[in-house]
């Protein structure tokens, strides 16, 4: 069988080093913002595969959705209406 974790010290290395870029990154730039933040997910999402390839158990990520893209404006909704009072 191969023995994965030389390489995957590896990646945890990069990883880290990918996350103290961005934060380096995060305190200079506003405009980044966005682009930082998909930087993250990516991250998020390549330390997860590194851990499941440990075969550590992983917890899924909870993603926000924004509210218009499942129509929850409504009366019963914490965002308000778009154009309403």
């Amino acid at each position: 069988m191969i023995d994965l974790e030389p390489c995957l010290l590896g990646c945890d290395t990069a990883l880290a080093e990918a996350d103290l870029l961005i934060a380096m990154l995060s305190g200079s730039l506003d405009s980044l913002d966005p682009e930082l933040s998909a930087v993250r997910l990516r991250i998020v999402a390549l330390r997860q595969e590194v851990e499941r390839l440990r075969g550590t158990a992983v917890l899924p990520v909870r993603r926000k959705i924004h509210p218009d893209w499942i129509d929850l404006a409504t009366d019963g909704s914490p965002w308000a209406v778009l154009g309403g009072v």
